[in-house]
């Protein structure tokens, strides 16, 4: 079982509609993570992976309900930092304010500081990395909460770089979940659409219509004139055509006149022909147009028409018998 993979997007002009269906060589079911998210599993002053700066009493790095206080009541140093860039690319820092009791937030990318939005919501960032650590920092008296930050390396068009999927969106979500500005993506890998029905059944008949879009053949060229000389009920007697000894050719096919058309039920060889309703009684004695049919047998299609090559059935099927218990 090929299973569905699951990213998210902050795309606030994203058309979801639009979206689904696209192709998405290349995105991900989970986005490539450097950051370890500091609210994970972490006791005081141990945020997993993250190296902690804190200048005891006043400032320090604490856990608070799940998530990494950064607390600083009189400016010192307060940060957590992890040695994840490569010097000259770009990334998408993404991180969530849970609480902001007062105070800003910096980030500081090798040796440049600057300050990100504080408010408590999503936020995305986007830099060019001048060094390898990556810094987040108390500005000036500070008592935030952050959680599940995320770093991805972005293109030079600032689009996300995924790995480990190459598929197809097959459902978009806007607003998952309630956070704003956001798009979920449902994703399926390109083996998987490898148990998508197509709709066709497998048979031994051909499911195309004779002369139309899928058989290829032009029937133009095919079709005959007779004069229909009797009507008996759905029963007709026709005389005139050229193609009377070939069996089963008009079976069926249809007869036209006056623009209405009836399809021809029976037809073995020779004039008689039994339709699928009974025409109209002023056909009688009158000329109409006979178009041959096919029964989408693969045998008819290579031996009669030629066209095994757009015969668009399986050529088998499930027999009438079984054949270990039966026999005809």
């Amino acid at each position: 079982m090929w299973l569905r993979r699951t990213v998210e997007r902050r795309r606030p002009d994203l058309d979801v509609e639009a979206e689904q269906g696209v192709r998405c060589c290349g995105a991900v079911a989970v986005a490539t993570t450097f950051l370890t998210d500091p609210c994970s599993s972490q006791t005081a002053n141990d945020p997993d992976d993250w190296t902690v700066f804190e200048s005891l009493p006043n400032s320090s790095i604490e856990e608070e309900s799940g998530a990494c206080r950064i607390l600083s009541s009189d400016g010192s140093l307060a940060s957590i930092q992890q040695n994840v860039l490569v010097s000259g690319k770009k990334y998408t820092l993404r991180y969530r304010v849970v609480r902001n009791s007062g105070g800003g937030l910096k980030i500081k990318i090798g040796a440049t500081e600057q300050s990100v939005t504080s408010t408590e919501d999503w936020h995305e960032v986007e830099f060019t990395a001048d060094g390898t650590s990556f810094e987040f920092i108390r500005d000036g008296v500070t008592d935030i909460s952050i959680d599940g930050a995320s770093l991805k390396e972005t293109l030079a068009a600032g689009t996300l770089v995924y790995r480990h999927l190459r598929g197809t969106v097959v459902r978009a979500i806007r607003n998952p979940e309630g956070k704003s500005k956001m798009v979920r993506l449902e994703c399926l890998p390109s083996k998987g659409l490898l148990s998508t029905a197509m709709g066709i059944v497998v048979q031994n008949q051909c499911p195309w219509i004779f002369g139309q879009r899928g058989c290829g053949i032009d029937t133009g060229p095919l079709k005959e004139s007779g004069t229909i000389d009797s009507i008996d009920g759905k029963k007709v007697t026709v005389s005139g055509l050229t193609t009377t000894t070939t069996d089963r050719y008009w079976h069926r096919g249809f007869v036209e006149r006056d623009g209405l058309k009836i399809g021809i039920r029976e037809y073995t060889t020779g004039n008689e022909f039994e339709l699928i309703r009974e025409p109209p009684s002023d056909w009688e004695a009158q000329v109409g147009i006979f178009t041959p049919g096919c029964d989408k047998y693969i045998e008819t299609c290579r031996a009669r028409w030629d066209n095994e090559s757009n015969f668009g059935g399986s050529g088998y099927a499930i027999p009438n018998v079984h054949p270990i218990i039966e026999q005809r």
